[in-house]
């Protein structure tokens, strides 16, 4: 519900859309109660691993370009002298 101004009166909307009803989120299953499935470990491995090469190659690649740029500055410095 609007009122004049733009501020909404309805509670749930006015404490940020919290819903005060929902129940708690249990930390130990009840007994015969399987445990909540846990995140795949070898995926997020596997996820880890990619950064890892993907920042690896990234820096192998910069470490290259600054080779270079130095070798050629290096060349033009000794052909301005000679």
């Amino acid at each position: 519900m609007a009122r004049a101004g733009g501020k909404c009166t309805d509670r749930l909307n006015r404490r940020g859309g919290t819903n005060h009803n929902r129940q708690a989120i249990r930390l130990e299953p009840k007994a015969g109660e399987s445990p909540p499935p846990t995140k795949n470990i070898t995926q997020t491995q596997s996820r880890v691993k990619g950064m890892l090469l993907k920042i690896s190659i990234f820096l192998v690649a910069a470490g290259l370009i600054k080779l270079l740029v130095a070798l050629v500055m290096r060349a033009k410095e000794k052909r301005g002298k000679a």
